[in-house]
């Protein structure tokens, strides 16, 4: 049933063509794993080539990195290229006077779309 939704929206959206490379956000989360997992069953059908990039904003130390660690070694089992990045959400922030979550998303969006 999810499936199909996700599948309609895609397509509602026209988000994703065959042949395309697409770059995944992942987490490690519940929600962008399943995205993962979603999009890695239908990459032969589609032809898609899959990049997931995780980012640690350096805000929850030992854990984020294991969160790193658990995408990294997903991505190798599910044959998905993988990149990750640090970024210093805690300095952008000071330097530019902007929330936590502005900082994040300012240097987040920054990762994608290098």
């Amino acid at each position: 049933m999810m499936e199909r939704k996700v599948e309609y929206f895609l397509a509602k959206h026209q988000l994703i063509d065959k042949g395309s490379t697409v770059i995944i956000g992942v987490s490690g989360g519940p929600d962008s794993m399943a995205l993962l997992h979603f999009l890695s069953s239908r990459r032969e059908d589609e032809g898609l080539k899959l990049i997931a990039v995780t980012v640690n904003h350096q805000l929850r130390g030992e854990e984020a990195r294991a969160d790193v660690e658990y995408v990294r070694q997903v991505c190798s089992d599910w044959e998905i290229t993988f990149e990750s990045a640090e970024i210093d959400v805690r300095a952008y922030k000071q330097a530019h006077k902007v929330s936590t979550q502005v900082a994040s998303r300012i240097l987040r969006y920054d990762i994608f779309e290098k």
